[in-house]
């Protein structure tokens, strides 16, 4: 995962470039139509130092009304559903109000009986899931 301090200037220089490519005056006419043109985005990607895919790929989005790849998820997705994850902690709760020891089995057991109830069913976590669950 990159670091914050080295993602943020970057961010704001595509920023700076894509705002230039749509609201910048035009800086060139064409002699066949008469016709002004933006900056390219070449032009702007060596201008403000970022990719020019990247600055590509953030204007498509932008015309598209897509969202902008930083605000969409990366990775896998979670194993449990926020739902699924509030009721393995409403039952961890449960069990602390009676005196009862929730044990790593019982939430994975927990867990492992809501993921089978969905539809379709999913297969059990993985052995590595308590340890990240309890963070």
């Amino acid at each position: 995962m990159e670091d914050e301090a080295i993602v943020e200037p970057r961010a704001k220089a595509e920023a700076r470039a894509i705002l230039a490519h749509e609201w910048r005056k035009p800086t060139q006419t064409t002699r066949s139509h008469d016709a002004t043109q933006r900056p390219s985005i070449r032009e702007l990607a060596a201008k403000y130092k970022v990719s020019k895919s990247s600055l590509g790929r953030q204007l498509k989005a932008l015309h598209e009304g897509l969202p902008a790849e930083s605000s969409r998820n990366a990775g896998r997705p979670p194993a449990l559903t926020y739902s699924e994850e509030s009721a393995v902690v409403a039952y961890v709760v449960q069990l602390s109000r009676g005196n009862f020891p929730a044990y790593r089995a019982m939430l994975v057991n927990a867990a492992n009986t809501l993921r089978s109830k969905r539809i379709p069913p999913v297969g059990p976590v993985s052995k590595a899931w308590i340890a990240r669950f309890l963070k």
